[in-house]
């Protein structure tokens, strides 16, 4: 009977330690988990503050035109249609005079470079809300998007979208 006794105590234990043991287990997965999403928490942070998140937009209402200014990519046209991967959501400047608009989508083309004329210009599409007539000549800070193709033509131009322009002959 003793026997059976010490048995059933002995039985009792082991199931006691195990039991602990599995809740030790989890509780050091259970903190391990918990670990890793501080840390995940406080890489997102640090790539919040170093600015090195992929661009998820940037709201640029609220920068002044030096700001502008000191973001703005150095840019040739010639350059923009063959690597424009390389620009794209990037800030530029430009100047130039509007020879089509396009109110119903927002847009108007401009020309840019050193030669303003239609016939022999660099065409840029921008999306703005505007309101611009042809010949006005315009200048600022737009936000390159790609190059897209024209309708009936292989020819793909620049494209980009309005942050803050001025029309110097408005």
């Amino acid at each position: 009977m003793i026997s059976l006794f010490v048995n059933l105590i002995l039985i009792t234990v082991e199931e006691l330690i195990y039991q602990e043991c599995v809740l030790l287990i989890m509780s050091k997965s259970t903190i391990v988990f918990i670990i890793a999403i501080l840390v995940m928490i406080v890489g997102v942070y640090v790539l919040i503050s170093s600015g090195e998140l992929i661009y998820l937009g940037t709201n640029y209402d609220d920068m002044s035109t030096t700001e502008l200014r000191g973001i703005a990519t150095d840019w040739n046209y010639r350059d923009l249609q063959r690597n424009y991967d390389e620009y794209v959501g990037k800030v530029i400047f430009i100047e130039g005079t509007v020879y089509y608009t396009q109110k119903n989508m927002n847009s108007i083309t401009i020309c840019t470079g050193t030669s303003m004329s239609e016939s022999n210009c660099d065409p840029m599409f921008i999306t703005t809300n505007g309101n611009y007539l042809e010949k006005d000549e315009i200048s600022g800070f737009v936000e390159f998007a790609g190059v897209s193709g024209v309708v009936d033509s292989s020819k793909e131009y620049p494209d980009a979208k309005d942050i803050r322009l001025v029309c110097s002959n408005c």
